[in-house]
């Protein structure tokens, strides 16, 4: 393989070249590298870093485990185009009827976005909105 136009980032004391350069590599190691390397035909491929840094031997060999986890918990808003519609109810979700809210008073809405307080129909709700600096008092 032939990187052309990378640059060296300079590993453990020893000195990169300054400026863009050739890097030839076959195995996995580098076997040259010059400001301009001639093209070999064994190159299996030859790539234009465009000036791009490469950083030799470096492994990032680390994962975080719970990443997958967290995914359980998060909303998928790929099909939506502004904001506004993550935060739109379902039309398909049902609705219930007052006798069913009134059950649901007593505990707290949660989302991937953090604890939402009670549902809105609950009277705590309504007092809290209506209270709210810049909102006219409706009852």
């Amino acid at each position: 393989m032939l990187l052309r136009n990378v640059r060296v980032v300079p590993v453990g004391g020893v000195p990169a070249p300054q400026g863009s350069v050739d890097v030839r590599m076959r195995a996995g190691r580098v076997i040259d590298l010059a400001p301009t390397v001639t093209p070999d035909p064994r190159d299996s491929d030859v790539h234009d870093g465009e000036g791009r840094w490469i950083i030799p031997g470096l492994w990032d060999h680390h994962v975080h485990l719970a990443q997958w986890a967290d995914t359980l918990s998060r909303l998928d808003l790929s099909g939506t185009t502004s904001p506004d519609e993550g935060h739109r109810p379902d039309p398909s979700t049902p609705r219930h009827t007052a006798g069913e809210r009134r059950g649901q008073c007593g505990r707290r809405l949660r989302s991937s976005v953090g604890d939402l307080g009670p549902p809105a129909h609950c009277g705590r709700a309504r007092r809290r909105v209506r209270a709210a600096p810049g909102r006219s008092r409706q009852r």
